[in-house]
């Protein structure tokens, strides 16, 4: 604004007309321009306060999107996980035989070339993810078609063959 429109501005206000050096005028022209300054500092004070919150607001954006980053990522390892968990340990007769062989031709033999079951099965799971059980049906699948010789005996350790109650310790192919 001009001083022109200062004074008739301060003449509206005041309903007195003063030179615009007279204290009177001075002293509310030191008030009006209190006022505009306190308006600015409201107004930076709110667009501050604004900021503020806007920058609050990001970082809860940004912990959000890193849970849901986290999430995924587990969620993703999950699945690869159950895939590999998943993954088909169904071998064939003839496959099973070949490592059999292998692992029984590497083994120490007792007792007229038997072996121990327990330790057969530890050395298969060498060369087969497969568990103890799926071994020992596997193996009981070759005894009842005669393929070997399974044979009851003291345990000496280890997990025997346990099949429709009777305890095989012993291995050896005939």
């Amino acid at each position: 604004m001009t001083s022109r429109e200062d004074q008739i501005e301060f003449e509206n206000e005041t309903g007195k007309v003063y030179h615009d050096l007279s204290i009177p005028y001075l002293k509310w022209r030191i008030t009006q321009a209190d006022k505009q300054i306190q308006t600015i500092n409201a107004k930076i004070y709110s667009a501050s306060t604004i900021l503020n919150e806007i920058q609050v607001n990001m970082q809860q954006i940004f912990k959000r999107f890193s849970k849901i980053d986290y999430r995924l990522s587990n969620l993703e390892n999950q699945d690869k996980i159950k895939k590999k968990k998943k993954k088909d340990t169904q071998i064939s007769e003839n496959q099973f035989l070949r490592i059999l062989k292998v692992v029984y031709s590497s083994m120490e033999k007792r007792f007229g070339d038997f072996v121990s079951i327990s330790d057969l099965t530890e050395k298969i799971k060498d060369y087969l993810p497969l568990p103890t059980k799926d071994i020992h049906s596997q193996l009981y699948e070759l005894f009842m078609e005669y393929k070997i010789d399974l044979q009851t005996g003291k345990n000496i350790g280890g997990s025997p063959l346990i099949q429709d109650g009777k305890e095989f310790v012993w291995f050896k192919f005939k």
